[in-house]
């Protein structure tokens, strides 16, 4: 089901031209936890626009006005994370390790979940950064992240000049299949070498462990199948996500 915060998500990862719709929508991602006490006023001069435009956005996503956005983005709330304990009292381990193909080294495996993790709640910001349909692999995972009170962005290599300023307490967390995007995108990938953000990065390529040393690198296996490649990452982002909720959310299971 398609949440109001999944069609904000939504506008705000195929917005390549920024306009006010999309600033608004970003804003209200990165404080949704805070959303009740924000009222039109604040929002329109937090994003530079008026409380007109802000309710136009408001009616461009099916809703009336702010009021029924901000009601709907409680209920949402409240409701997607009675879904996620639901789903997490059910969640089965040994049953995720045969979905993803590991077999061997599983202490090593969570061990670096476990790190992944805790460089995802240490971080200001965490940029999801690949090509699109990567990209699109995250949008659950993101949505369900900026429930817990992260703060996550798009970035899509390749597809127009990234200006990005990352600050060393920013996470870069890079999806890709084969690692490809390197090659189309040298320029981009050899600057990120040189910064001091800390680096994540899900792939079948060896090279973001021992050339470009990312601080966590999480292969998969190579199955020669796109869609089964595809599912072991969502499922792998489903592994984070538990842990994480796990480990540094108050919610009781």
């Amino acid at each position: 089901m398609n949440t109001v915060i999944s069609v904000m998500l939504l506008y705000v990862f195929n917005s390549f031209h920024q306009d006010a719709y999309s600033f608004i929508a970003q804003y209200i991602l990165e404080h949704i936890n805070e959303i009740e006490k924000i009222s039109i006023d604040k929002l329109a001069y937090e994003c530079g626009t008026s409380t007109t435009t802000i309710n136009k956005f408001c009616k461009q996503l099916g809703l009336d006005n702010y009021k029924h956005l901000k009601g709907m983005l409680i209920n949402t709330k409240e409701g997607r994370i009675e879904q996620i304990k639901k789903r997490y009292r059910q969640f089965n381990s040994e049953q995720f390790y045969s979905r993803i193909g590991l077999k061997d080294n599983i202490d090593d495996f969570n061990g670096c979940i476990e790190r992944v993790v805790d460089l995802i709640y240490n971080a200001r910001k965490i940029h999801m950064i690949g090509a699109v349909y990567p990209l699109s692999l995250t949008l659950n995972f993101v949505e369900d992240m900026i429930l817990f009170g992260k703060d996550f962005c798009f970035e899509q290599i390749g597809f127009k000049e990234n200006k990005a300023n990352y600050q060393e307490n920013d996470l870069i967390f890079l999806i890709t299949i084969t690692g490809r995007i390197v090659t189309l995108n040298k320029h981009y990938f050899l600057k990120l070498n040189n910064t001091k953000v800390k680096k994540v990065a899900i792939s079948q390529n060896m090279m973001f462990d021992n050339i470009f040393n990312f601080d966590e690198f999480i292969q998969l296996i190579n199955t020669h199948h796109n869609e089964i490649e595809n599912s072991i990452v969502i499922e792998i982002l489903n592994y984070i996500k538990f842990v994480y909720f796990n480990k540094y959310t108050n919610y009781s299971l």
